[in-house]
């Protein structure tokens, strides 16, 4: 290796071959050499001169965390963790526009906001909207009002677009006094009442009148989300559970509960699957083998499902749906779902999977 200096810059020259190092040398410019160095030592004496302690957010309404771009650009931190969310924000954008794609990270703000006011409209609030999404408050008033001489926003960018878009209007979503359908309230108290359980039981839970009960039972009406909330935890609760018959007016209370429930065709929890019990045109799976007192018990179900199962291994959920009397297999995984019994719910995913193999071989 041959090293060549220059005596008035200071620059130094290395190369395997004499020739090149001095070729090199020869044709190189000492006053760029002299103002390359004079530019980094100004950039290395303004980033010392910076304050690099982390600087508190001062907004009201949203807290910037440090480590992002937004806490650089809004707060004016430069912490190290921020700079380098910012280097990265900055090269990303720079790599989207050298390949033509950065106008693909926003769309257009008008669908969300159409649907930004359908929640609304459905009794969800713009706080909840922007718990839910992630999206700031300030950003959601602008895509949502504008400002004092700013119209709406017209565009947005995609990611928030589609956490915006990802909202539902839900049970656990809604103010306690919006209101939705009440079929899937009505269907869970119905349901509790064809097991046994008499309605002054079920208005004590909910903190109910007997009479105002009876019209939220029979009443073709939308509820608040607070009483849909409260009916679908005590369903939940007690879906499977007996009601208490140790007195003469308990067994006189769940006696006529039962006859009431049969006499209106309501039916137990387990001719509903989770998932369409709030479907108003979804139908109840109620099965050939409904007891005149309210239909079948969890625990009888279960026992029978059991001993199937002992005595035909490879029975799918069909299989134990036609044996017991059931129009198709959802009150069997039901069932077996509610019951925690994860390992019958295995063997049957098994023979049906046994069972399509086989058939196809066929």
């Amino acid at each position: 290796m041959t090293t060549v200096n220059c005596d008035t810059c200071g620059r130094v020259f290395t190369h395997r071959h004499e020739k090149i190092a001095l070729r090199s040398l020869t044709i190189h410019s000492c006053e760029k050499t002299i103002a390359r160095a004079e530019s980094k030592a100004r950039r290395l004496a303004r980033q010392a001169a910076v304050d690099k302690t982390p600087k508190p957010c001062h907004h009201k309404r949203t807290h910037h965390q440090h480590g992002t771009h937004a806490c650089y650009v809004l707060d004016r931190c430069r912490c190290p963790e921020c700079t380098a969310a910012n280097t990265a924000y900055e090269r990303q954008r720079s790599r989207l526009h050298a390949y033509g794609r950065f106008g693909n990270t926003w769309v257009d703000a008008a669908p969300v906001r159409e649907h930004v006011q359908s929640l609304q409209a459905a009794g969800l609030g713009l706080k909840q909207i922007v718990a839910a999404s992630g999206y700031s408050h300030g950003a959601m008033t602008k895509l949502m009002y504008g400002s004092q001489n700013t119209p709406p926003t017209k565009r947005i960018r995609a990611e928030h677009a589609q956490a915006i878009l990802a909202v539902r209007a839900t049970i656990d979503t809604l103010a306690g006094g919006a209101t939705l359908d009440g079929t899937g309230t009505r269907r869970r108290l119905q349901a509790l009442m064809a097991i046994g359980w008499s309605q002054s039981k079920l208005a004590r839970h909910l903190g109910y009148e007997v009479r105002n009960f009876c019209m939220l039972i029979h009443g073709e009406r939308d509820v608040t989300a607070k009483t849909a909330r409260a009916a679908r935890d005590l369903y939940d609760q007690l879906w499977d559970a007996q009601p208490p018959r140790a007195t003469t007016g308990d067994k006189g209370a769940y006696t006529r509960s039962l006859r009431y429930a049969h006499a209106r065709g309501w039916v137990p929890p387990l001719a509903w699957a989770d998932d369409e019990i709030d479907d108003p045109t979804a139908v109840p799976d109620t099965g050939t083998d409904q007891r005149p007192g309210g239909g079948w018990h969890h625990d009888d179900l279960l026992e029978d499902i059991t001993w199937l199962l002992d005595h035909e291994p490879l029975a799918t959920a069909q299989r134990l749906a036609d044996r017991l009397g059931y129009r198709n297999r959802d009150a069997i995984q039901n069932a077996l779902r509610r019951a925690g019994r994860q390992d019958l719910l295995h063997q049957l995913a098994r023979n049906a999977r046994l069972h399509k193999e086989g058939t196809n071989a066929a």
